[in-house]
């Protein structure tokens, strides 16, 4: 893995660890979606960790 892929890929876990800080505060009515592209990639997460 380049250096680069690293960084990218560290930058996504840190995002959706505090999604789930934002989430575990504000409580399970509010949800943070800043993009598509975030909801996509939380919804194949979640699918794939069940």
């Amino acid at each position: 893995m380049t250096k680069h892929l690293s960084a990218i890929h560290n930058a996504w876990h840190f995002w959706f660890a505090s999604s789930f800080v934002f989430k575990a505060q504000c409580g399970s009515r509010c949800v943070l979606r800043c993009s598509r592209l975030n909801a996509a990639l939380w919804r194949s997460h979640r699918t794939t960790v069940i």
